[in-house]
């Protein structure tokens, strides 16, 4: 024969948890048989952090002048640096290529400005970042300035197509090598190639696009095409000319 609890247990015994609760952070008590079941206190789980023995690798440049230093990365999980293998990689390929890298270089996306700062220690006379992220910006700024290479680069806090799609200044040079590394699942690469003037490159000018096989862009864009295509793991790198 089964028997009820004793109410003294009852009233100590612990409420169940609600649906959709995490477990440990809600509380239920009933402290007396007579009183009403307390409400459900939610306890703010703790920030997500990194997964045991994960680290944060730093990014730093590859070669040249400023070869070996380290970069700030921007705060927060929205940026993704270009790899020092695929940096080190691209610009090999570029300096067998021609006196592009030596240029005027625009940075779209520019996150950390890994890129056009590779650029910079390379030997190029100027670097143009373009980022939308208060985050990215104040990151590249900072590199620029502790580097002591700001006097040679111009950032500026635009929307990257809408930035391409403005003429350049009275007699502002054209960029001989524009970089393009937008967020993997979207068409803005795309888009600003389209957007950018061929009024606005040198007549040799290459167009590197950083992307994954998954959103790849066409073989050509506007009077565009490409002209070499490279695979590092899940990252892709393509190359854009105009025809000769």
């Amino acid at each position: 024969m089964l028997h009820a609890a004793p109410p003294h247990w009852r009233a100590r015994r612990r409420a169940a948890r609600p649906p959709g609760c995490p477990p440990r952070t809600c509380v239920g008590i009933v402290r007396d048989s007579r009183e009403k079941p307390q409400k459900f206190a939610h306890i703010r789980p703790p920030a997500a952090r990194p997964y045991p023995g994960a680290r944060v690798r730093p990014v730093r440049i590859v070669g040249g002048s400023l070869g070996g230093r380290v970069l700030r990365a921007p705060a927060g999980a929205a940026t993704r640096p270009t790899s020092e293998k695929v940096r080190e990689a691209v610009f090999g390929i570029l300096q067998n290529r021609g006196d592009q890298v030596a240029g005027h270089v625009l940075d779209l996306f520019a996150g950390s400005g890994a890129v056009g700062i590779e650029a910079l220690s390379r030997g190029a006379k100027h670097a143009t970042f373009v980022d939308s992220a208060k985050p990215a910006l104040l990151a590249t700024r900072g590199n620029l300035r502790e580097l002591g290479v700001d006097d040679r680069a111009t950032v500026h806090a635009s929307d990257a197509i809408a930035f391409v799609k403005r003429p350049l200044a009275d007699g502002a040079p054209p960029w001989s090598l524009v970089f393009i590394d937008p967020p993997y699942a979207s068409d803005l690469a795309v888009r600003a190639v389209q957007a950018l003037p061929l009024a606005s490159l040198t007549g040799d000018a290459v167009i590197v696009i950083e992307h994954d096989r998954r959103n790849a862009p066409p073989e050509a864009l506007g009077s565009l095409v490409r002209t070499d295509e490279r695979r590092y793991g899940d990252t892709l790198i393509s190359f854009y000319e105009v025809p000769t």
